[in-house]
C-alpha cells in the first residue's frame, strides 16, 4: 500500500514539474505585435511628411529604371496556400522556456512587455528607432522561429544564418529615408533575402497600393477602389519604391519584401530566359529580371502594449494568415526550405 502511494506521489510530481513549452505554430497565429506610438499619437496615424529623398542615387537615380519588367499581383489566395500548406504540414515545434526572452511579439499564455520595452514603444520617433523596432519586435522572433523549424541549435555557427544584417552601422546615421536588412544567402536557397524599411511618415498606405499595383489591370478589377482610387502623388511613389527594390536587390538576389511597418509587402523578380541575337534562347546568355511578381499591401495585426487589439484600418482581404506567418514562409522559401507554387 506504501509502494503505491509512493508511485503515485512521484507520477504526480513528474506531472508537476513537466517544463513549460507551447506549440510554435501556435505562437505564430496568436501573437499579436505591439502598437507604437510616435511623437504622442501611434506609429501608423503620424502624418505623412516630405517625400522620400533619393540622395543616394544622386543625378542617376533612374540609371536603373525597370525596363521591360512587368509587374504582377501575388494572388492572394496562392500566397495563402503556400503558407498554409508549409505551417501547417511542419513538424511540431514547440516554444521552451529558454526561448521566452527572444519572443519579443507578446502572445497571451507566453510574454509580456516590460516597462523597458512599453517606455521604448511610446518612442519611436526616428529612422533609427523604427529599424530597431522592426528588428527587436518582429523579425527576431520570426527569424528565432525558422530556426526551430529547422533544428538548428542556437550555439552552432549556421545560427548567425538567420539573423538579418542592416547594411549601415548602429552609429551611423541614415542618409537616405529608408534602411535595408538582409539575411545571409544559402547553398540550396534563392540568394539573400531584403527586406526594405521605410517609416510610415515617408511612405503610407496608399503609395503601398500603387507600388504593388500590377503593369497590365484585369477588366473585371478595374473598378476596385484599390486600383481605382490611387493619386498621381502615390503612383510616382509607387515607381520610386521600384528604384529602391531594384537597388537593394541587384546585388543580393530576387527575394524581396517592403514595409513601413503597419504594412507589408511581399515580392519576388523573376529571370528572363537567355536569349541570343536572333531571339531564340542560348545558355549563358542572361537577360536580367523580366518580371516581378508582388502581394498586395497585408496589414499587420497589433495591439496596445499588453492590452487590448487594435482595429484593422482595411477590409479583410481573407489571407488567413499573420503577418508572422507570412514573413517565417517568406524566409524559409528564401532559404530553400518552403516551396513556391
Amino acid at each position: 500500500m506504501q509502494s503505491s502511494s509512493k508511485k503515485k506521489l512521484n507520477k504526480d510530481s513528474v506531472f508537476y514539474n513537466e517544463p513549460w513549452r507551447i506549440l510554435l505554430q501556435t505562437y505564430l497565429r496568436n501573437a499579436l505585435c505591439p502598437a507604437p506610438s510616435s511623437l504622442g499619437v501611434h506609429l501608423r496615424e503620424r502624418p505623412k511628411e516630405h517625400p522620400l529623398s533619393l540622395l543616394k542615387f544622386g543625378d542617376n537615380c533612374f540609371s536603373s529604371v525597370l525596363k521591360g519588367i512587368d509587374v504582377l499581383e501575388l494572388d492572394i489566395w496562392d500566397f495563402r496556400t503556400m503558407i498554409r500548406r508549409y505551417i501547417d504540414d511542419a513538424p511540431d515545434c514547440f516554444i521552451t522556456e529558454t526561448d521566452k526572452p527572444v519572443m519579443k511579439i507578446p502572445c497571451y499564455g507566453v510574454n509580456s512587455l516590460d516597462n523597458g520595452q512599453i517606455n521604448f514603444l511610446s518612442r519611436v520617433d526616428d529612422q533609427d528607432a523604427f529599424l530597431l523596432l522592426i528588428m527587436t519586435f518582429i523579425l527576431g522572433p520570426v527569424t528565432h522561429c525558422c530556426r526551430i523549424l529547422n533544428n538548428v541549435p542556437r550555439q552552432v555557427p549556421m545560427a548567425h544564418s538567420f539573423e538579418f544584417i542592416a547594411l549601415r552601422g548602429p552609429n551611423s546615421k541614415p542618409e537616405v529615408d529608408w534602411d535595408i536588412l538582409r539575411i545571409p544567402a544559402t547553398s540550396f536557397g534563392q540568394g539573400s533575402l531584403s527586406i526594405i524599411c521605410i517609416p510610415p511618415w515617408k511612405v503610407d498606405l496608399e503609395d503601398l497600393r500603387a507600388f504593388t499595383m500590377p503593369s497590365n489591370i484585369p477588366r473585371n478589377s478595374a473598378h476596385h477602389p484599390r486600383f481605382k482610387d490611387t493619386s498621381d502623388a502615390a503612383r510616382i511613389m509607387g515607381q520610386l519604391l521600384w528604384h529602391v527594390v531594384y537597388e537593394a536587390c541587384a546585388p543580393a538576389g530576387p527575394c524581396f519584401v517592403v514595409t513601413n511597418y503597419a504594412f507589408w509587402c511581399f515580392g519576388k523578380f523573376r529571370a528572363g530566359e537567355p536569349k541570343n541575337n536572333k531571339g531564340k534562347g542560348k545558355e549563358g546568355e542572361d537577360e536580367g529580371w523580366a518580371a516581378a511578381t508582388v502581394s498586395p499591401p497585408i496589414e499587420l495585426e497589433m495591439s496596445l502594449p499588453n492590452s487590448v487589439r487594435l482595429p484593422m484600418r482595411t477590409e479583410p482581404m481573407g489571407l488567413g494568415c499573420t503577418v508572422a506567418e507570412c514573413l517565417t514562409f517568406w524566409i524559409q522559401m528564401t532559404r530553400g526550405a518552403a516551396s513556391w507554387l
